[in-house]
């Protein structure tokens, strides 16, 4: 009787079918992450920029890294001879007050282009140098995703990788033997890949009791109908 009560009101049964609905997460996060440093920690590497929120243990994620730097000061692009390569006149995003800025011929993965005296060491441009990597366990570990192949040469200097959260902060990093002279910053963006959430059994199983029963109404009613 309760059940035949609730099913006879609409509002209860649109409520089964809002909770029959899949749901998905739409939010992503937005960091940047600076090539300049002075002083430098003296690691190899620029501090690491983290997520300020963990991601989601088991939940897919689309990092995507943009943005063109120098790894050279401003001086090292005009010094002994042409740039080998396609220089580019400034960085995407320039890095905050106190760093230089100015050509540039690098990106997240790629050097695109290079100052005269480093010519004859890259045989040919665009060149992967993979410098930026990534952690997923909170920075104890840092590296790239495992693809089939490397992301070719984007013009647009922006990459995206698909990730699996687990359950702690990203962090991010660019390997370099001397930071003081670079400029300018990567922009990092993170966001969820949507996916269906579980969907709770009982919804559906009172839903369909609901269909089941007013059909039998329905049908019922049809007959008492003709019977008249």
């Amino acid at each position: 009787m309760i059940f035949s009560t609730a099913c006879s009101r609409p509002h209860v049964v649109l409520l089964f079918l809002f909770l029959a609905i899949p749901t998905f997460a739409v939010s992503q996060e937005v960091l940047f992450l600076d090539t300049y440093e002075d002083p430098e920690p003296g690691t190899g590497f620029t501090t690491p920029v983290f997520t300020t929120e963990p991601l989601l243990a088991g939940q897919r994620y689309r990092v995507t890294l943009e943005g063109a730097i120098s790894l050279a000061s401003e001086s090292d692009w005009t010094t002994g001879g042409s740039p080998c390569g396609t220089l580019e006149p400034s960085t995407t995003f320039p890095s905050p007050a106190g760093a230089m800025d100015g050509p540039v011929g690098m990106d997240p993965l790629y050097f695109f282009a290079v100052p005269f005296d480093f010519c004859g060491g890259i045989p040919s441009l665009p060149a992967l140098v993979p410098s930026t990597t990534f952690s997923l366990d909170g920075g104890a570990t840092f590296g790239l995703p495992d693809l089939p192949a490397p992301p070719p040469y984007s013009p647009s200097h922006r990459y995206s990788f698909p990730v699996v959260g687990q359950g702690q902060l990203a962090a991010f990093r660019y390997g370099d033997d001397f930071l003081p002279n670079n400029y300018g910053q990567f922009r990092i963006t993170l966001t969820p890949i949507a996916e269906p959430s579980p969907v709770p059994a009982l919804p559906h199983v009172m839903l369909l009791l609901c269909l089941l029963l007013l059909l039998a109404l329905g049908a019922r009613t049809l007959g008492l109908g003709r019977s008249r």
